[in-house]
């Protein structure tokens, strides 16, 4: 896999355009990238689109040599996971049975044995022995979001899209998981595209942010290096200030709506 790159790409839903002409320089594997910007920007717009979900209205999008935009369905589950924003379904199934399923449906010939190593291997990566004899049906939003996580990584693909997938999550398990993708993305040089609303989360955990604003690219590059007072307010209509806390990480801090907000106008 020689990475993801994006190019001209327009999306969005029958004749509402939401994405517009985005590119994407190639993201190595091994990468997160983080896509965020105000409600309504594009980010799950994007991913959907990425996710076969939606049908691209133009341009490219290529997974090393794949094209995403016209996969079959068998090689679209083989190359890619996808975790929408809503919950994973609280069937009355025990968490370790939907991840077993999970690794089934795209390794069919797997063997007990192996599918069980596998399965013990990932719950005790992710810190969910506690829940693996637990049904879904009793589990929080954080710990089926947590479950929903591990159906997909468990089936190893080289591209997952995770639509907000710290939205339901407390801010240990948001360190969990958000350490876990990143974890995954260097040691079996998978990409991880997430749509993240918390910045600091992205600044942390993310080698690359996309900043959308209106379905167009405001910015695009290293965290520390773009992200500054005018992305915000173009991004989101916000005063805000960055800068280095006492761990040198950079940290992003909100301090007031703006008066008249001027979106997509980076000054």
């Amino acid at each position: 896999m020689s990475g993801l790159t994006i190019h001209a790409l327009d999306a969005g839903y029958r004749k509402h355009r939401v994405i517009h002409a985005l590119d994407l320089p190639t993201l190595a594997p091994g990468s997160l990238l983080a896509l965020v910007g105000a409600n309504a920007a594009g980010k799950s717009t994007l991913l959907r689109t990425l996710a076969g979900l939606l049908p691209a209205q133009g341009g490219r999008a290529t997974l090393g040599e794949a094209n995403l935009l016209s996969l079959d369905a068998l090689e679209r589950r083989r190359l890619l996971g996808y975790l929408p924003q809503s919950l994973p379904s609280a069937a009355s199934l025990y968490a370790w049975e939907t991840v077993q399923a999970a690794l089934r449906a795209t390794r069919p010939g797997i063997s007990r044995r192996e599918a069980d190593r596998l399965g013990e291997q990932l719950f005790e990566r992710l810190g969910l022995q506690a829940l693996a004899m637990q049904r879904m049906n009793v589990l929080s939003g954080g710990q089926r979001q947590m479950v929903g996580l591990a159906q997909l990584i468990v089936r190893e693909p080289q591209l997952l899209l995770l639509d907000e997938p710290t939205s339901a999550l407390d801010p240990r398990w948001q360190l969990e998981l958000l350490g876990a993708v990143r974890e995954m993305a260097r040691s079996h040089g998978l990409i991880a595209v997430l749509a993240l609303h918390d910045l600091n989360l992205a600044l942390r955990f993310c080698d690359r942010v996309l900043v959308l604003g209106e379905g167009r690219v405001l910015a695009e590059g290293r965290p520390a290096e773009f992200m500054t007072p005018g992305v915000l307010r173009a991004a989101y209509g916000v005063e805000g200030r960055v800068e280095t806390c006492s761990q040198g990480a950079t940290v992003v801090y909100i301090d007031r709506a703006c008066p008249n907000p001027s979106f997509g106008a980076i000054a």
